[in-house]
């Protein structure tokens, strides 16, 4: 005997409208390949940086990197601006789950950033966080400077955490906290 149909496969498409699951850094490790990954690279606000930062500023006001493969570029800022305090753009990217949806395209790329109102997923047309002098930050490497801490961990994946939010960022993550 056939079993009756759950309630997503009875209601047609325009009744099931379901709202994305809200998640909390400790349930993002599902988001991280590997699974259980995901805190690591989540620093905490204080974690102290393993590099130099003066080898990362790129000018008077700000510091930049790229991941691993060059993949993300990221940059950091000594004050809270437009582009945010700390964000990331990515030249191949994943959309967040809930949020604006960018093309990929060279004038639409996937961003990230915390801003004094905290993070968010953006599409940016600019390379805001693009700089052509910016060194690498080598898998397990961390950037802490201005109350900004990124990390460089497993996969190309790049997580950010400023005094108002953060981020975990890379070709198949985009999820913000």
């Amino acid at each position: 005997m056939a079993e009756p149909p759950t309630r997503l496969e009875a209601e047609s498409p325009q009744e099931s409208a379901v709202a994305p699951p809200t998640r909390t850094p400790e349930e993002a490790a599902d988001l991280v390949p590997g699974g259980g990954g995901g805190a690591i690279l989540q620093p905490s606000g204080d974690e102290p940086g393993n590099v130099d930062p003066a080898t990362f500023r790129t000018g008077s006001d700000k510091y930049n990197f790229t991941s691993p493969t060059g993949n993300i570029h990221c940059g950091i800022w000594d004050a809270d601006g437009p582009e945010g305090r700390v964000g990331c753009q990515a030249v191949d990217g994943r959309n967040p789950f809930d949020g604006p949806q960018c093309s990929n395209a060279e004038n639409d790329k996937v961003a990230v950033r915390v801003t004094v109102a905290g993070s968010e997923s953006m599409c940016t047309t600019q390379g805001i966080y693009v700089d052509a002098n910016a060194p690498v930050l080598e898998f397990g490497q961390v950037l802490s400077v201005e109350g900004v801490v990124c990390r460089s961990g497993p996969d190309d994946i790049i997580g950010c955490t400023a005094p108002t939010g953060g981020f975990t960022f890379s070709r198949g993550i985009n999820y913000t906290y």
